[in-house]
């Protein structure tokens, strides 16, 4: 049994902001105060209400209406026998790979420093939040993506790390990220947080 005594999420966010710039730690901190009381959100893409969720099913998610962010699903329904509401999720990749069509001309499947790993539910689709744009059967690279959610112990300093299914590992992965359903700004939130720190997300330059 693999456990440590901090939680690593948040260590690994601290050291980034450290080496940031002021204007830019500023800004982050500006951001985490407003963007609940606002309702900012991601951009609204399509609406949907009778769909299916499948592996490999490529989606566009956008901060701004400009420039959208291909993302993959890897679990399109997680069997959680120890979370019936983890069970009620999808397990998306968001990578930084933009376009500026909603359509795969700009897609090369490149997940190696994703913006984001979330749990999430049907509500980012029929929200709009989400666009499908294809499907493309998930790679042995997708299969083997190196990965893990930290959860804390309910009691005392101690967490591990868990696949979506529960299943504990017995190390820490290379990519790290809080176990849960993502919330309805949950998404937006960190996307959001890494278009401060890199504008570039936020055009095709």
């Amino acid at each position: 049994m693999f456990k440590i005594d901090y939680n690593p999420v948040l260590k690994r966010w601290e050291e980034r902001k450290k080496v940031l710039p002021e204007e830019t730690r500023k800004e982050l901190e500006d951001f985490s105060n407003r963007s609940v009381i606002k309702g900012e959100n991601l951009t609204v893409l399509k609406r949907v209400r009778k769909f299916e969720l499948k592996d490999g099913d490529i989606f566009l998610c956008s901060l701004n209406g400009k420039v959208y962010y291909y993302g993959k699903i890897l679990k399109a329904k997680i069997d959680n026998e120890q979370d019936p509401w983890i069970s009620q999720g999808s397990m998306v990749c968001i990578s930084r790979e933009k376009t500026t069509t909603k359509d795969l001309s700009n897609y090369k499947g490149d997940y190696s420093n994703p913006l984001g790993l979330f749990i999430v539910t049907r509500q980012y689709w029929t929200g709009g939040y989400f666009e499908t744009i294809g499907n493309i059967p998930l790679t042995e690279e997708d299969k083997n993506f190196d990965y893990g959610f930290y959860d804390k112990d309910f009691i005392g300093p101690m967490g591990g790390f868990y696949k979506e299914t529960g299943e504990m590992l017995d190390y820490m992965p290379k990519y790290v990220y809080s176990f849960g359903i993502s919330t309805l700004i949950g998404v937006y939130m960190m996307l959001k947080e890494e278009a401060i720190i890199d504008p570039s997300l936020l055009t095709m330059d």
